[in-house]
């Protein structure tokens, strides 16, 4: 799956947790995204 962002899922799911959010959300362009792989990561 190509994505559009250098960024991972795993990045952001860290980052989150540094900010202390409790909701994880990915998307690539008005689609879901790798919905599975950020479920796992949540």
């Amino acid at each position: 799956m190509l994505t559009d962002s250098v960024v991972t899922n795993e990045d952001y799911a860290r980052r989150a947790v540094e900010l202390g959010h409790t909701v994880l959300s990915s998307c690539e362009h008005g689609t879901q995204g790798n919905y599975w792989q950020c479920s796992e990561l949540a």
